[in-house]
C-alpha cells in the first residue's frame, strides 16, 4: 500500500529479505535496496504497502474519538477537552474547481488500477491539497492542519465540541502522528488534556508491523504493540499474530486497489502513490 498529500485530509502513501527457515517465506521491503533503485535513490523517502490502509485509520482515528466519547458521561467528555481552543491553524483557499481537480484525478487513477492499465501514471497528492478540503469544511476550517513530513505525517486539531453532551465551550485539542521506519508502523494519538485521573498515556497507540508474503505478494498487517484509552493490547491477541488485513470484506474494490499499487512514498510536502507495471 502507499499514500501521499500535502495540506488536506485524502492523502495516500527494496530489496526482499527472504526468511529461509520458514517454508512459506515472507519478505519485507528495505529501504535503500538496491534492486527498487527508485526507492534506494531517496533516502529521504518512506515506502511500504501497508500504508494505505494505516493511513485510512489515522485519518478516522478522530472520528473513533467522537463516537466513543459521544456514547460516555459529560463528566468524560471534559477530561478529554479544555477549555481554551488552539490558535487558528493556517488555511489553504482552493476554489471549487480545483479542488474538483483533484478528485477527479485521484478517481482517475483508481478508476485505472481497477482496470489494470499498465500505462498508468504514479499519483501524486500535495500537502496543500489536502489541507485545501479542510480549507473547504465549515467544521475543520481553520480547526484542523495536515503536514507531510519525510516517513511520515502529523494532523493536529481544535475542534468545537459543543455537539457532544457537556462539550458546550469546550474543545478538543491534540495531534495524532504516522511515522514509518523500515517495515514498522506507529500511529499515536495525544491530546492537550491530561486526563490523569483517569489513565495515563496517548488516547490511542499502535506499532504495526508489516510483510508480504513471498509466495503470494501478499501483504500482511500484524499488530507488536498498543493501548487504548490506557487500555493495552491483549498479550495473546499480539502473540497470535493476527494477520489485520483478514478483517476486510474478500469483495472489496480495496483489495484490488491495493495489489494494483507498487509502493508509496511519503516526503516534505507531498505523498507519491507508485502503481505496478506489468
Amino acid at each position: 500500500m502507499k499514500f501521499n498529500s500535502k495540506n488536506n485530509v485524502d492523502a495516500e502513501l527494496y530489496k526482499a529479505l527472504v526468511d529461509e527457515e520458514d517454508q512459506t517465506p515472507l519478505k519485507t521491503p528495505l529501504v535503500g535496496a538496491k534492486k527498487t533503485s527508485r526507492i534506494s535513490s531517496r533516502g529521504s523517502s518512506c515506502c511500504c504497502k501497508c500504508i494505505l490502509i494505516t493511513m485510512g485509520l489515522f485519518f478516522v482515528t478522530g472520528m473513533i474519538f467522537m463516537v466513543v466519547a459521544y456514547s460516555v458521561l459529560n463528566g468524560t467528555v471534559k477530561q478529554l477537552t479544555v477549555t481554551t481552543p488552539h490558535e487558528k491553524f493556517p488555511i489553504v483557499q482552493m476554489t471549487d474547481r480545483e479542488l474538483e481537480d483533484v478528485k477527479d484525478r485521484i478517481e482517475l487513477f483508481v478508476d485505472e488500477l481497477m482496470s489494470k492499465n499498465p500505462m498508468i501514471d504514479p499519483l501524486v497528492v500535495t500537502q496543500d491539497e489536502m489541507n485545501g478540503f479542510i480549507g473547504h469544511s465549515d467544521f475543520l476550517r481553520g480547526n484542523m492542519f495536515v503536514t507531510l513530513k519525510d516517513r511520515g505525517m502529523e494532523e493536529e486539531y481544535s475542534l468545537p465540541t459543543e455537539w457532544l453532551p457537556g462539550g458546550k465551550g469546550r474543545f478538543f485539542v491534540g495531534n495524532d502522528h504516522l511515522k514509518i521506519d523500515g517495515d514498522q508502523v506507529e500511529i499515536e494519538m495525544e491530546t492537550v488534556a491530561t486526563h490523569d485521573d483517569w489513565f495515563d498515556g496517548p488516547l490511542l497507540f499502535a506499532q504495526l508491523q508489516y510483510l508480504v508474503r513471498d509466495n503470494t505478494d501478499m501483504l500482511e498487517l500484524y499488530l507488536t504493540k498498543g493501548s487504548f484509552f490506557g487500555k493495552k493490547a491483549p498479550e495473546d491477541f499480539v502473540e497470535e499474530r493476527q494477520n489485520l488485513l483478514e478483517y476486510l470484506n474478500p469483495g472489496m474494490d480495496v483489495h484490488t486497489i491495493l495489489e494494483g499499487i507498487e509502493y508509496v512514498i511519503i516526503e516534505d510536502g507531498k505523498i507519491t502513490i507508485y502503481p505496478k507495471k506489468s
